[in-house]
């Protein structure tokens, strides 16, 4: 299995993640990184309404597909 590197960058609404994220991707020079935002990668997902146990299912596969897009 391959190895890699992952960055979290964790905090409140505007405070500077993405800003950190795209000086980190022009700082880093020892392999190929992407920014991979939680609140981009949910909103490709559909906005209808959906029901409590339509929603649970769906959250559950969205963080699914981001987790195994990371590992990707």
């Amino acid at each position: 299995m391959a190895s890699g590197r992952i960055i979290f960058l964790n905090g409140t609404s505007s405070s500077g993640k993405s800003s950190i994220a795209r000086e980190l991707l022009d700082i880093l020079d020892d392999g190929v990184f992407f920014h991979m935002a939680v609140d981009g990668f949910s909103a490709m997902r559909s906005k209808r309404e959906l029901e409590a146990e339509e929603l649970d299912a769906a959250l559950r596969r969205t963080r699914m597909g981001f987790h195994r897009s990371i590992a990707a």
